[in-house]
């Protein structure tokens, strides 16, 4: 009598803790679903675009503006941009100017630039263009700045900029060694490829290189043909699936967007 007491003591002691188990699954499972966020974006005034940046990061996330210039996200909910060109005190033009929600955060360095020019450095938070190793000291808050590359040598210089800085960078006619070596940068956040001359210089080969870009947030190949010395646009996408930061693609095959995802 004891022993079928206790078995049935036992029955229902199980019966509750699975029961708690299973509605604690419950509670865990509607919790996992973060609240969607949305970045409006607006240009001097105008609304231009609104983009899904739930699970974004500060500083690591892009935002793809006009003007040659990647924006690092602050966490803000809507940005109001304009690009200009600042002619400081010549005929010319010296630098193009990046202004996001009235503060000027972003430079694009002329042939006329003077770094005596800009009165607030720290607000400066991305460059695009070149620009010297010891002139980028002068910028104590800067997130990013913009790299082209035109060959190996491009590549391997990479390694003077300071890996504290997220790179945004372009590239023309590179191998699938320079697509290989471009791997050791875990910095770079932004990649965009670029076929000249009509010529393929990456194969399936090189584009698995895509694999190990964990950090990249944006990816665009431009030209790329389908040919027998390389694959057709299609084959990228099984190199970059496992990109889980990977926020927006384009790949374009001859003058057509071949695919296009944006997440």
């Amino acid at each position: 009598m004891r022993l079928s007491f206790s078995l049935l003591a036992i029955g229902i002691l199980l019966i509750g803790v699975l029961g708690c188990k299973k509605q604690a699954e419950i509670l865990s499972s509607q919790q996992v679903q973060p609240e969607q966020r949305w970045l409006r974006i607006y240009h001097d005034g105008v609304f231009k675009d609104s983009i899904n940046v739930t699970g974004w990061e500060k500083n690591e996330d892009v935002i793809e503006l006009l003007g040659g210039f990647y924006y690092p996200w602050q966490g803000e909910d809507s940005i109001d941009y304009n690009t200009n060109l600042d002619f400081g005190h010549g005929p010319e033009p010296s630098w193009s100017i990046l202004n996001v929600n009235g503060k000027l955060v972003g430079l694009e360095p002329g042939a006329f630039f003077s770094f005596a020019g800009i009165k607030h450095p720290e607000l400066i938070l991305t460059l695009s263009g070149e620009a010297d190793t010891e002139d980028l000291k002068k910028f104590p808050n800067l997130v990013g700045m913009s790299v082209f590359i035109h060959s190996s040598k491009d590549v391997d210089e990479l390694a003077s900029i300071p890996k504290n800085l997220r790179l945004y960078v372009q590239c023309i006619n590179i191998t699938n060694a320079d697509l290989r070596k471009l791997t050791r940068f875990p910095n770079i956040r932004v990649l965009g490829i670029e076929y000249g001359n009509d010529s393929l210089n990456i194969t399936e080969r090189g584009f698995k290189a895509f694999r190990r870009m964990k950090e990249l947030r944006l990816l665009q190949v431009d030209g790329l043909y389908d040919s027998p010395d390389g694959p057709p646009a299609v084959e990228i996408d099984k190199y970059i699936k496992d990109l889980h930061k990977l926020r927006k693609v384009k790949v374009w095959m001859y003058d057509v967007l071949y695919l296009r995802c944006d997440g």
